[in-house]
């Protein structure tokens, strides 16, 4: 639900939560005994076909909200500086016609957050999906 809505916010929570389940199959490896870190052959697999799916999601959603606000920036001549990042801001405003500047500058930090905080996370989990595709299984140092 909280991929498709119309608020981006919630979009790029959705994106997070893939983010933390991409982790689980590595996670389950300790969890289910698998590594126990009591011999010298301890390795860790790192790009479960589940991990990567999830991660693979979780970069298009994030370019979907990336794409929608700049769109909505654009819409009402709004060019985001390249050398200045826009925190998710909490006062929503899905009006797409702002009259003041009140309303123009609630606007700009809206999109512009849900923008730059999409684009930040989606860069991020781009390489870790690349790492972890280069990776395929990390040998743990013995427990010695």
């Amino acid at each position: 639900m909280a991929e498709n809505s119309a608020n981006p916010y919630l979009s790029i929570y959705a994106a997070d939560l893939l983010v933390v389940k991409a982790m689980q199959p590595i996670i389950r490896q300790f969890q289910n005994g698998q590594i126990t870190m009591t011999n010298d052959q301890n390795f860790v697999h790192m790009a479960s076909p589940e991990t990567r799916q999830h991660l693979q999601h979780a970069i298009r959603i994030l370019e979907n909200v990336t794409g929608n606000s700049d769109i909505r920036l654009r819409r009402n001549d709004y060019r985001p500086q390249r050398n200045t990042l826009n925190p998710l801001h909490n006062e929503p405003y899905p009006n797409d016609t702002p009259k003041t500047q009140e309303e123009r500058d609630a606007y700009f930090r809206y999109w512009g957050g849900a923008k730059d905080q999409a684009a930040f996370r989606q860069f991020q989990i781009q390489k870790l999906d690349q790492l972890l595709s280069i990776l395929g299984s990390l040998e743990l140092p013995p427990a010695n």
